[in-house]
């Protein structure tokens, strides 16, 4: 009966193991979900302050405004 409670107590460590490595590797997935959509809400700003200052000073050329 030792050995039946043993192999017992193994597979439940085993089981919640397994339950953490799942919730961890979700964790890390819904984290680069967020990365990737702050990324992209980064270059949509930048691309729209481009935008604005082009209306705002006019497409430069050579470096100088103008």
């Amino acid at each position: 009966m030792d050995d039946a409670a043993s192999e017992i107590a193994r597979l439940r460590a085993a089981a919640a193991s397994e339950v953490r490595a799942a919730s961890a590797e979700a964790d890390r997935a819904q984290v680069r979900a967020f990365v990737t959509t702050s990324e992209a809400m980064i270059r949509h700003l930048k691309l729209e302050i481009a935008k604005m200052r082009r209306e705002q000073y006019g497409r430069v050329r050579n470096g100088a405004p103008g």
